[in-house]
């Protein structure tokens, strides 16, 4: 599902990525460790299409990660997901259910099932009015709403409690065995 070769990244002289090769299969969890500044962030950016690689190739489900058919069959997550402080959970996910062209029904049964099965409770609540364990599962939502083949995730649970922490680890090896 995931195939990189010879990834590489070049900020003028500083080269952030580099010779970067691994590939994952279906229903595989792969992760990404290494210290603060390894490239970590920076090849899950290159392989969500945010980041345009300086070398080397990468593909998602035999797709180019530089095209929009292929953005439209992931699902990614980064470290920091800035939300609408003002829209719902519900207003927020559909939004972006609109987005990935997922239709209204779908969209509604799907937001609704993620948002159930993550425990949020208040889908009417202002993001805004949020703490930031539910700020991440309403991301995570957001995340599945395509029903992509694919996530990348970057520090899911970056600043959660080890409860969600938790959680989140159980909610995400439950789709991988989907």
């Amino acid at each position: 599902m995931i195939d990189a070769r010879d990834l590489r990244k070049e900020y003028g002289d500083f080269v952030a990525v580099e010779g970067s090769t691994f590939s994952v299969d279906q229903g595989e969890v792969f992760g990404v460790i290494g210290p603060n500044g390894a490239g970590k962030t920076t090849t899950l950016k290159m392989l969500a299409g945010l980041l345009e690689p300086t070398g080397g190739t990468a593909e998602i489900a035999g797709l180019n990660t530089e095209t929009t058919e292929m953005r439209q069959r992931l699902g990614f997550l980064p470290e920091e997901s800035p939300l609408y402080e003002e829209m719902t959970p519900i207003s927020y996910l559909k939004f972006f259910a609109d987005l990935y062209d997922v239709p209204g029904d779908v969209a509604r049964e799907r937001m609704h099932e993620t948002l159930d099965e993550l425990q949020l409770e208040h889908k009417e609540r202002k993001l805004g009015d949020m703490s930031k364990g539910m700020k991440r599962k309403v991301a995570i939502a957001r995340s599945l709403i395509n029903d992509p083949d694919v996530l990348i995730y970057d520090e899911p649970a970056s600043g959660l409690d080890p409860l969600t922490t938790n959680y989140v680890i159980e909610f995400t090896s439950r789709r991988v065995d989907l």
